[in-house]
Protein backbone atom coordinates (compact mmCIF):
# COMPACT_ATOMS: atom_id res chain seq x y z
CA UNK A 1 0.00 0.00 0.00
CA UNK A 2 1.53 3.30 -1.12
CA UNK A 3 2.09 5.97 1.47
CA UNK A 4 0.19 9.20 0.85
CA UNK A 5 2.39 11.96 -0.47
CA UNK A 6 2.69 15.16 1.51
CA UNK A 7 4.42 18.47 0.97
CA UNK A 8 7.38 19.35 3.19
CA UNK A 9 6.55 21.73 6.00
CA UNK A 10 9.14 24.25 4.81
CA UNK A 11 7.51 24.37 1.39
CA UNK A 12 4.07 24.97 2.86
CA UNK A 13 5.40 27.76 5.11
CA UNK A 14 7.32 29.35 2.24
CA UNK A 15 4.22 29.28 0.04
CA UNK A 16 2.06 30.83 2.75
CA UNK A 17 4.61 33.58 3.33
CA UNK A 18 4.84 34.26 -0.38
CA UNK A 19 1.08 34.53 -0.65
CA UNK A 20 0.92 36.82 2.38
CA UNK A 21 3.62 39.17 1.13
CA UNK A 22 2.43 39.36 -2.46
CA UNK A 23 -1.34 39.04 -2.08
CA UNK A 24 -1.87 42.76 -2.57
CA UNK A 25 0.38 42.83 -5.64
CA UNK A 26 -1.22 39.74 -7.14
CA UNK A 27 -4.69 41.04 -6.42
CA UNK A 28 -3.87 44.29 -8.19
CA UNK A 29 -2.42 42.43 -11.15
CA UNK A 30 -5.49 40.24 -11.37
CA UNK A 31 -7.74 43.27 -11.19
CA UNK A 32 -5.80 45.12 -13.90
CA UNK A 33 -5.84 42.06 -16.11
CA UNK A 34 -9.59 41.66 -15.77
CA UNK A 35 -10.17 45.34 -16.44
CA UNK A 36 -7.92 45.22 -19.50
CA UNK A 37 -9.80 42.26 -20.95
CA UNK A 38 -13.19 43.74 -20.11
CA UNK A 39 -12.18 47.07 -21.61
CA UNK A 40 -11.27 45.34 -24.86
CA UNK A 41 -14.60 43.53 -24.87
CA UNK A 42 -16.64 46.69 -24.36
CA UNK A 43 -14.57 49.00 -26.56
CA UNK A 44 -16.91 48.52 -29.48
CA UNK A 45 -19.79 49.76 -27.36
CA UNK A 46 -17.92 52.78 -26.02
CA UNK A 47 -20.21 55.77 -25.48
CA UNK A 48 -20.46 58.72 -27.80
CA UNK A 49 -18.27 61.58 -26.59
CA UNK A 50 -18.89 65.26 -26.94
CA UNK A 51 -15.69 66.67 -28.54
CA UNK A 52 -16.00 70.01 -26.76
CA UNK A 53 -16.38 68.65 -23.22
CA UNK A 54 -14.89 65.18 -23.67
CA UNK A 55 -17.76 63.58 -21.85
CA UNK A 56 -21.09 62.02 -22.65
CA UNK A 57 -23.84 64.17 -24.07
CA UNK A 58 -27.42 62.96 -23.99
CA UNK A 59 -28.59 65.17 -26.83
CA UNK A 60 -25.77 63.88 -29.03
CA UNK A 61 -26.89 60.36 -28.21
CA UNK A 62 -30.44 61.20 -29.27
CA UNK A 63 -29.40 61.73 -32.90
CA UNK A 64 -26.53 59.22 -33.01
CA UNK A 65 -27.05 55.87 -34.76
CA UNK A 66 -27.71 52.87 -32.53
CA UNK A 67 -24.61 50.96 -31.40
CA UNK A 68 -23.80 47.70 -33.18
CA UNK A 69 -26.64 48.34 -35.63
CA UNK A 70 -24.56 46.97 -38.49
CA UNK A 71 -24.30 43.61 -36.74
CA UNK A 72 -28.03 42.95 -37.16
CA UNK A 73 -28.98 40.80 -40.16
CA UNK A 74 -30.81 42.60 -42.95
CA UNK A 75 -33.80 40.31 -42.42
CA UNK A 76 -34.07 41.03 -38.68
CA UNK A 77 -37.41 42.74 -37.87
CA UNK A 78 -35.70 44.78 -35.16
CA UNK A 79 -33.56 46.37 -37.87
CA UNK A 80 -36.60 47.47 -39.87
CA UNK A 81 -38.21 48.90 -36.72
CA UNK A 82 -35.10 50.93 -35.97
CA UNK A 83 -35.17 52.33 -39.50
CA UNK A 84 -38.77 53.40 -38.91
CA UNK A 85 -37.86 54.93 -35.55
CA UNK A 86 -35.08 56.98 -37.13
CA UNK A 87 -37.51 58.11 -39.83
CA UNK A 88 -39.92 59.36 -37.15
CA UNK A 89 -42.65 56.84 -37.89
CA UNK A 90 -44.83 55.79 -34.91
CA UNK A 91 -44.67 52.24 -33.60
CA UNK A 92 -47.75 50.14 -33.00
CA UNK A 93 -48.54 48.01 -29.97
CA UNK A 94 -47.46 44.91 -31.92
CA UNK A 95 -44.11 46.55 -32.69
CA UNK A 96 -43.65 47.39 -29.03
CA UNK A 97 -44.42 43.81 -28.02
CA UNK A 98 -41.76 42.56 -30.44
CA UNK A 99 -39.22 44.97 -28.99
CA UNK A 100 -40.07 43.91 -25.45
CA UNK A 101 -39.56 40.26 -26.37
CA UNK A 102 -36.06 41.05 -27.64
CA UNK A 103 -34.90 42.50 -24.32
CA UNK A 104 -32.94 40.48 -21.81
CA UNK A 105 -31.42 37.88 -24.14
CA UNK A 106 -27.65 37.93 -23.65
CA UNK A 107 -26.47 35.04 -25.76
CA UNK A 108 -24.04 35.64 -28.60
CA UNK A 109 -26.76 35.96 -31.22
CA UNK A 110 -29.39 38.02 -29.41
CA UNK A 111 -27.58 40.43 -27.09
CA UNK A 112 -27.08 42.95 -29.91
CA UNK A 113 -30.85 42.90 -30.47
CA UNK A 114 -31.33 43.79 -26.78
CA UNK A 115 -28.78 46.59 -27.11
CA UNK A 116 -30.44 48.09 -30.19
CA UNK A 117 -33.89 47.66 -28.63
CA UNK A 118 -32.85 49.66 -25.55
CA UNK A 119 -31.72 52.40 -27.93
CA UNK A 120 -34.92 52.32 -29.97
CA UNK A 121 -37.32 52.44 -27.02
CA UNK A 122 -35.95 55.81 -25.94
CA UNK A 123 -36.54 57.39 -29.35
CA UNK A 124 -39.66 55.67 -30.64
CA UNK A 125 -42.92 57.52 -31.16
CA UNK A 126 -45.60 55.55 -29.34
CA UNK A 127 -49.12 56.22 -28.19
CA UNK A 128 -49.20 57.87 -24.73
CA UNK A 129 -51.12 54.88 -23.41
CA UNK A 130 -48.08 52.69 -24.20
CA UNK A 131 -45.54 54.96 -22.53
CA UNK A 132 -45.70 53.11 -19.21
CA UNK A 133 -44.89 49.83 -20.94
CA UNK A 134 -41.87 51.41 -22.62
CA UNK A 135 -40.58 52.76 -19.32
CA UNK A 136 -41.20 49.43 -17.58
CA UNK A 137 -39.14 47.63 -20.24
CA UNK A 138 -36.26 50.10 -19.99
CA UNK A 139 -36.30 49.90 -16.20
CA UNK A 140 -36.01 46.12 -16.39
CA UNK A 141 -32.96 46.56 -18.65
CA UNK A 142 -31.38 48.95 -16.17
CA UNK A 143 -31.95 46.49 -13.32
CA UNK A 144 -30.20 43.62 -15.07
CA UNK A 145 -27.66 41.83 -12.89
CA UNK A 146 -23.93 42.52 -13.26
CA UNK A 147 -21.11 40.03 -12.82
CA UNK A 148 -17.51 41.07 -13.29
CA UNK A 149 -15.22 42.11 -10.41
CA UNK A 150 -17.39 40.60 -7.73
CA UNK A 151 -16.04 38.20 -5.12
CA UNK A 152 -16.71 35.11 -7.23
CA UNK A 153 -14.88 36.53 -10.24
CA UNK A 154 -11.88 37.56 -8.17
CA UNK A 155 -11.71 34.11 -6.59
CA UNK A 156 -11.73 32.47 -10.01
CA UNK A 157 -9.04 34.84 -11.25
CA UNK A 158 -6.76 34.05 -8.29
CA UNK A 159 -7.40 30.36 -8.91
CA UNK A 160 -6.22 30.78 -12.49
CA UNK A 161 -2.92 32.20 -11.20
CA UNK A 162 -2.34 28.97 -9.29
CA UNK A 163 -2.79 26.81 -12.40
CA UNK A 164 -6.47 26.09 -11.77
CA UNK A 165 -7.23 26.63 -15.44
CA UNK A 166 -10.47 24.74 -15.14
CA UNK A 167 -12.10 27.98 -13.94
CA UNK A 168 -10.74 30.09 -16.81
CA UNK A 169 -13.67 29.50 -19.24
CA UNK A 170 -16.21 30.49 -16.58
CA UNK A 171 -14.18 33.60 -15.73
CA UNK A 172 -14.06 34.67 -19.38
CA UNK A 173 -17.78 33.97 -19.76
CA UNK A 174 -18.68 36.20 -16.82
CA UNK A 175 -16.51 39.04 -18.11
CA UNK A 176 -18.03 38.83 -21.58
CA UNK A 177 -21.54 38.69 -20.13
CA UNK A 178 -20.85 41.63 -17.85
CA UNK A 179 -19.67 43.74 -20.77
CA UNK A 180 -22.86 42.97 -22.64
CA UNK A 181 -25.06 43.70 -19.62
CA UNK A 182 -23.42 47.06 -18.96
CA UNK A 183 -23.68 48.07 -22.62
CA UNK A 184 -27.44 47.36 -22.57
CA UNK A 185 -27.87 49.12 -19.22
CA UNK A 186 -26.04 52.17 -20.58
CA UNK A 187 -28.44 52.50 -23.50
CA UNK A 188 -31.41 51.96 -21.17
CA UNK A 189 -30.20 54.73 -18.85
CA UNK A 190 -29.82 57.13 -21.77
CA UNK A 191 -33.27 56.23 -23.10
CA UNK A 192 -34.93 56.83 -19.72
CA UNK A 193 -33.30 60.25 -19.58
CA UNK A 194 -34.42 61.11 -23.11
CA UNK A 195 -37.97 60.10 -22.15
CA UNK A 196 -37.78 62.50 -19.17
CA UNK A 197 -38.88 59.73 -16.80
CA UNK A 198 -38.18 61.12 -13.34
CA UNK A 199 -39.67 57.99 -11.75
CA UNK A 200 -36.50 56.13 -12.74
CA UNK A 201 -34.20 58.22 -10.52
CA UNK A 202 -33.87 55.36 -8.01
CA UNK A 203 -32.57 52.87 -10.57
CA UNK A 204 -30.36 55.54 -12.13
CA UNK A 205 -28.92 56.43 -8.72
CA UNK A 206 -28.04 52.78 -8.15
CA UNK A 207 -26.40 52.58 -11.59
CA UNK A 208 -24.42 55.76 -10.97
CA UNK A 209 -22.73 54.15 -7.97
CA UNK A 210 -21.18 51.29 -9.99
CA UNK A 211 -17.47 51.98 -10.27
CA UNK A 212 -13.96 50.57 -10.80
CA UNK A 213 -14.83 48.73 -14.00
CA UNK A 214 -14.21 49.97 -17.57
CA UNK A 215 -17.36 48.18 -18.63
CA UNK A 216 -19.36 50.39 -16.28
CA UNK A 217 -17.61 53.72 -16.86
CA UNK A 218 -20.04 54.54 -19.65
CA UNK A 219 -22.97 53.38 -17.52
CA UNK A 220 -21.91 55.51 -14.57
CA UNK A 221 -21.42 58.63 -16.68
CA UNK A 222 -24.72 58.25 -18.53
CA UNK A 223 -26.58 57.58 -15.26
CA UNK A 224 -24.98 60.66 -13.70
CA UNK A 225 -26.01 62.87 -16.60
CA UNK A 226 -29.50 61.36 -16.55
CA UNK A 227 -29.83 62.22 -12.86
CA UNK A 228 -28.68 65.78 -13.49
CA UNK A 229 -31.44 66.01 -16.08
CA UNK A 230 -34.23 64.28 -14.15
CA UNK A 231 -33.70 65.23 -10.50
CA UNK A 232 -34.85 68.85 -11.04
CA UNK A 233 -38.15 67.41 -12.27
CA UNK A 234 -38.99 65.92 -8.88
CA UNK A 235 -41.37 67.96 -6.78
CA UNK A 236 -43.84 67.79 -3.89
CA UNK A 237 -46.10 65.50 -5.93
CA UNK A 238 -43.44 62.79 -5.77
CA UNK A 239 -43.38 62.64 -1.96
CA UNK A 240 -44.49 59.22 -0.79
CA UNK A 241 -44.66 57.89 -4.36
CA UNK A 242 -40.99 57.00 -4.80
CA UNK A 243 -40.10 53.64 -3.31
CA UNK A 244 -38.01 53.52 -0.11
CA UNK A 245 -35.28 51.80 -2.12
CA UNK A 246 -35.17 54.71 -4.56
CA UNK A 247 -34.89 57.27 -1.75
CA UNK A 248 -32.12 55.21 -0.12
CA UNK A 249 -30.22 55.06 -3.41
CA UNK A 250 -30.38 58.84 -3.66
CA UNK A 251 -29.01 59.19 -0.13
CA UNK A 252 -26.08 56.91 -0.98
CA UNK A 253 -25.00 59.39 -3.66
CA UNK A 254 -24.15 61.91 -0.94
CA UNK A 255 -20.47 60.98 -0.75
CA UNK A 256 -17.17 62.32 -2.06
CA UNK A 257 -17.29 60.29 -5.27
CA UNK A 258 -20.46 62.01 -6.56
CA UNK A 259 -19.80 65.66 -5.75
CA UNK A 260 -21.40 66.83 -8.99
CA UNK A 261 -24.70 65.31 -7.84
CA UNK A 262 -24.80 66.67 -4.30
CA UNK A 263 -26.88 69.78 -4.98
CA UNK A 264 -29.38 68.07 -7.33
CA UNK A 265 -29.83 65.18 -4.89
CA UNK A 266 -30.33 67.52 -1.93
CA UNK A 267 -32.88 69.52 -3.89
CA UNK A 268 -34.75 66.32 -4.72
CA UNK A 269 -34.64 65.12 -1.11
CA UNK A 270 -36.20 68.41 -0.09
CA UNK A 271 -39.33 67.21 -1.89
CA UNK A 272 -39.24 63.42 -1.40
CA UNK A 273 -37.16 62.92 1.75
CA UNK A 274 -38.56 61.84 5.08
CA UNK A 275 -37.34 60.31 8.30
CA UNK A 276 -35.07 57.86 6.46
CA UNK A 277 -33.07 60.73 4.94
CA UNK A 278 -32.38 62.82 8.04
CA UNK A 279 -29.07 61.13 8.89
CA UNK A 280 -27.66 61.38 5.36
CA UNK A 281 -28.64 65.03 4.99
CA UNK A 282 -27.33 65.94 8.45
CA UNK A 283 -23.93 64.50 7.53
CA UNK A 284 -23.69 67.02 4.68
CA UNK A 285 -23.83 69.93 7.12
CA UNK A 286 -20.46 69.03 8.67
CA UNK A 287 -17.19 70.78 7.94
CA UNK A 288 -15.27 69.43 4.99
CA UNK A 289 -18.01 69.94 2.43
CA UNK A 290 -18.19 73.04 0.20
CA UNK A 291 -20.00 76.02 1.67
CA UNK A 292 -22.78 75.87 -0.92
CA UNK A 293 -23.37 72.20 -0.14
CA UNK A 294 -23.49 72.80 3.62
CA UNK A 295 -25.92 75.68 3.20
CA UNK A 296 -28.20 73.63 0.99
CA UNK A 297 -27.99 70.68 3.39
CA UNK A 298 -29.06 72.88 6.33
CA UNK A 299 -32.06 74.09 4.36
CA UNK A 300 -33.07 70.56 3.41
CA UNK A 301 -32.39 69.21 6.90
CA UNK A 302 -34.89 71.60 8.43
CA UNK A 303 -37.54 70.47 5.95
CA UNK A 304 -36.99 66.72 6.22
CA UNK A 305 -36.76 66.92 10.02
CA UNK A 306 -40.14 68.65 10.20
CA UNK A 307 -41.54 66.12 7.76
CA UNK A 308 -40.16 63.24 9.83
CA UNK A 309 -41.86 64.66 12.92
CA UNK A 310 -45.16 64.85 11.06
CA UNK A 311 -44.70 61.24 9.99
CA UNK A 312 -44.22 60.20 13.62
CA UNK A 313 -47.29 62.16 14.73
CA UNK A 314 -49.36 60.59 11.97
CA UNK A 315 -48.26 57.11 13.01
CA UNK A 316 -49.31 57.83 16.61
CA UNK A 317 -52.72 59.15 15.53
CA UNK A 318 -53.37 56.11 13.37
CA UNK A 319 -52.94 53.64 16.24
CA UNK A 320 -56.20 51.83 17.19
CA UNK A 321 -57.99 53.34 20.18
CA UNK A 322 -58.46 50.24 22.33
CA UNK A 323 -57.12 48.81 25.54
CA UNK A 324 -54.45 46.11 25.33
CA UNK A 325 -56.00 42.69 25.02
CA UNK A 326 -59.48 44.01 24.17
CA UNK A 327 -61.34 42.50 21.22
CA UNK A 328 -61.33 44.57 18.05
CA UNK A 329 -65.09 45.00 18.14
CA UNK A 330 -65.28 46.09 21.77
CA UNK A 331 -66.94 49.38 20.83
CA UNK A 332 -69.49 47.58 18.66
CA UNK A 333 -70.37 44.54 20.82
CA UNK A 334 -74.06 43.61 20.73
CA UNK A 335 -76.40 43.72 23.72
CA UNK A 336 -76.15 40.33 25.39
CA UNK A 337 -79.12 40.70 27.90
CA UNK A 338 -82.48 42.51 27.96
CA UNK A 339 -82.76 45.73 29.96
CA UNK A 340 -83.36 45.20 33.65
CA UNK A 341 -86.03 47.88 34.01
CA UNK A 342 -89.28 48.77 32.36
CA UNK A 343 -88.64 50.01 28.83
CA UNK A 344 -91.70 52.25 28.95
CA UNK A 345 -90.20 54.12 31.88
CA UNK A 346 -87.06 54.80 29.88
CA UNK A 347 -88.88 56.36 26.96
CA UNK A 348 -91.72 58.06 28.86
CA UNK A 349 -91.93 61.78 28.05
CA UNK A 350 -91.50 64.34 30.78
CA UNK A 351 -94.82 65.50 32.18
CA UNK A 352 -95.07 68.79 33.93
CA UNK A 353 -97.71 71.21 35.21
CA UNK A 354 -99.11 73.40 32.50
CA UNK A 355 -99.94 76.88 33.34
Amino acid sequence: MAKPTSLPVWRIMLTMRLITETSATMGERVRRGILRIEGAITRRTAPLLSPSRKRLDLEDRRTAPPPRFGDLPLSDPIRSMVVRVRAGEPLTEADLSALRDAVGKLDRRNWVRSLVTAWALGRARVDPSLRDRVIETLASCLQMRQYAMNGCTTTLAVGCLFNSLISLPWLIYMMVRDGRVNAIRTEAAASLALLDCEWAVGDLAHAARVRNRPGSIALREVATMALQRLLPRTGPDHYGRLSPTAVTSLCLLLDQAHSDLHLPVLEALKHVGGSSTVTAVAAMTNEGWPAATREKAREVLEIVTARAEREREASRLLRPAQAPGSPEDILLRPVEAPPSGDVELLVRPVEGDEG
